[in-house]
């Protein structure tokens, strides 16, 4: 019985298919205006020198033809090589799918309460992807929670530098602004514990040395400093 072909594996072919022609590669995957550029611009030079080959030979000298072949093709050779290149380091399907489960489970972690296990799924999704705004955004509110502002004022100021991030400017925001309340609360907080502890006067006079009975109060005449002898 024949098995439906795995659609992660037909993606990843299709992709280094991309590679063969100049800047597709970066226009599939990221959306790159770049290489947008480039594969219109390959495109254009491609037509130019067929319709100088084939149609309107007379425009240009067959040696100039033949440089400009020549040109476009070591121009494809080594665009073909930079894209191979730059795909592979890229995520593949098949490890975009198990970043995209691994973030599922972690958002129930998180929701959950769960917070080692939360912290450790999105670090492992940072590590695969630095740019990946969801996971930066969760682990810094999952940071606020546990009591780790400094740590994650760190990562949203690392948020609000990323482009892929501009979506989440308003949590960031917010997200700073829970931060410095939860810092006044907890500085409040303190102040009340150190007012509460602080010996009271009474206390202290309590706690003094009585004097003897029938010890003398003072010794010394009244203008007499307390230190002489």
């Amino acid at each position: 019985m024949a098995t439906a072909p795995n659609p992660s594996v037909s993606l990843q072919k299709k992709l280094w298919a991309c590679c063969l022609w100049p800047g597709l590669p970066q226009v599939c995957l990221r959306g790159a205006f770049s290489g947008l550029i480039l594969a219109v611009g390959f495109g254009l030079l491609l037509n130019l020198l067929l319709v100088s080959t084939l149609l309107w030979t007379e425009l240009v000298s067959f040696s100039i033809r033949g440089a400009g072949w020549c040109a476009l093709a070591l121009f494809w050779l080594v665009s073909a090589i930079g894209s191979w290149r730059w795909l592979s380091h890229q995520e593949p399907a098949a490890r975009i799918e198990r970043v995209g489960n691994l973030f599922n489970e972690t958002q129930q972690h998180y929701l959950l309460g769960h917070w080692f296990e939360a912290e450790k799924g999105l670090r492992q999704i940072l590590e695969r992807d630095e740019r990946d705004a969801d996971a930066g955004l969760m682990l810094a509110t999952l940071l606020r929670h546990t009591g780790r502002w400094d740590e994650a004022l760190m990562h949203l100021e690392q948020l609000s530098r990323s482009d892929d991030a501009r979506k989440w400017d308003y949590e960031i925001g917010c997200e700073r602004r829970l931060i410095a309340e939860d810092q006044e609360r907890a500085d409040e907080e303190a102040a009340e514990e150190a007012t509460v502890d602080a010996p009271t006067p009474s206390e202290g006079a309590a706690s003094a040395p009585h004097l003897a009975e029938g010890t003398p109060a003072a010794t010394l005449p009244a203008d007499e400093p307390a230190f002489a002898a």
